[in-house]
């Protein structure tokens, strides 16, 4: 007999969806299991690009003068750091996602660029491509080639059900900031890992104990640039109506 469980909506007699299970331990997936989901990613990606290219293809036919952008807000973990599903973690199978921009007439075509950059400036980015004011350039100097020196900067928020059945990691908010092939990554209180990118860009060897200096400088940087994303995050507010929480609370946020 073969047990089946839906990791996302089926949850156990407690209530408790087969994800934080997995995370807390008390769910085993062998190989073959996250051989079977990572299938089913695939195949959901497959599906996407096929529509994306009748969108294309109907854009190129018809208005090839707009601005098109292809991304993605985070990845997925299939079991890489221990991990499942696409939140606590700022691990590059959740960070590293595709861009593309296409904006005949203002950005050359087939243009490759390896920098990596951050998604924070997408949006002044299409605003100024649009030849709207923007709150920086955004990655346009990027695309033509001026190289960026600005550190990257990401954050994970503790989901309030996995703290409660997981505990361990997920009671903390994790950041990454990354100088160059470097990135560390921290609760801000006591775990610091430190990651050469250029060597492992899976980070799946920590650093921290070898390149002291290096973690103590970094972190240093690091504190400073964080602090004033948590103090932006903590004191902004929305105030959505009771529909708009329900709705996001199907989808599994908001929880």
């Amino acid at each position: 007999m073969i047990d089946v469980v839906e990791l996302s909506k089926q949850a156990d007699a407690n209530g408790v969806p087969g994800v934080v299970r997995y995370l807390a331990g008390e769910l085993i997936i062998p190989d073959t299991g996250f051989m079977l989901l990572s299938d089913l990613y695939d195949a959901g990606v497959r599906g996407a690009d096929f529509t994306l290219g009748r969108i294309l293809e109907h854009w190129i036919g018809h208005d090839a003068e707009g601005i098109v952008a292809v991304t993605s807000d985070h990845g997925e973990a299939f079991g890489e750091h221990g991990l499942l599903d696409h939140r606590g973690s700022v691990y590059p199978e959740l960070l590293h996602v595709p861009l593309a921009i296409a904006a005949p007439g203002r950005l050359p075509a087939g243009v490759r660029v390896e920098e990596p950059v951050s998604l924070i400036e997408l949006s002044s980015t299409l605003l100024r491509l649009a030849g709207l004011d923007a709150p920086s350039p955004g990655l346009i100097p990027i695309l033509r080639g001026v190289r960026s020196n600005e550190p990257i900067t990401a954050m994970a928020w503790p989901v309030e059900l996995w703290a409660r059945h997981a505990g361990g990691r997920f009671e903390d908010r994790w950041w990454l900031y990354r100088e160059g092939s470097w990135a560390l990554v921290s609760n801000g209180q006591d775990e610091n890992e430190l990651y050469d990118l250029a060597r492992d860009p899976r980070m799946t060897r920590n650093l921290a104990g070898e390149e002291p200096e290096r973690l103590a400088e970094l972190a240093s940087r690091a504190h400073a640039a964080i602090g004033k994303i948590e103090e932006a995050a903590t004191t902004a507010t929305v105030d959505l109506p009771p529909e708009t929480r329900a709705r996001l609370r199907q989808l599994g946020y908001g929880d």
